[in-house]
């Protein structure tokens, strides 16, 4: 199967659409899981309307195209509002992180990509992707997934939770 993973409030989110469907086409038969990332950007100030209706624009037909052209996919923000990407931000108790640094961001993502994709990736399991994806879709339809991730670190939990519909 195929795992993409792409920003999904900018033009690379047409960009990975083309691509899923390209792919959707050609390899019909293999999953493909699907991450779109929404990232805190504070180059795009919230008073400006026209940049808040493309980033919104863009979102929506991200939206439609994964519900489309893909198996299973799971928006990662870690703001509540996927559109503004204002605060709050989700809060671990034993992590210090600024939501602003992508490579503090990142880490916490893929956290929750290894702990998504770890049953058909462990050997140990004998699971493929296709079980998983086809497990989590409801009678064929095509789901966002609830991406929860609970990890230790030292002393205590890292727990993140992507706040998104469960069914589309």
């Amino acid at each position: 199967g195929f795992h993409l993973l792409f920003d999904a409030h900018n033009g690379f989110s047409g960009i990975s659409n083309n691509i899923l469907q390209y792919l959707e086409d050609e390899y019909k038969r293999f999953p493909s899981l699907c991450f779109p990332v929404f990232q805190e950007n504070k180059s795009m100030p919230v008073h400006d309307i026209k940049d808040q209706m493309n980033r919104l624009y863009a979102v929506l037909n991200s939206m439609c195209n994964l519900n489309n052209n893909c198996s299973l996919f799971s928006p990662l923000s870690l703001s509540d509002d996927i559109v503004s990407q204002s605060q709050p931000y989700k809060s671990f108790p034993f992590i210090d992180y600024n939501p602003t640094l992508l490579y503090h961001t990142s880490a916490i993502y893929a956290a929750a990509i290894e702990t998504l994709t770890s049953p058909f990736r462990l050997k140990a399991m004998k699971f493929t992707m296709s079980d998983i994806t086809s497990s989590m879709s409801t009678y064929g339809r095509k789901k966002a997934c609830y991406a929860g991730v609970v990890q230790k670190f030292g002393e205590g939990m890292l727990s993140l939770s992507s706040d998104c519909d469960s069914k589309l």
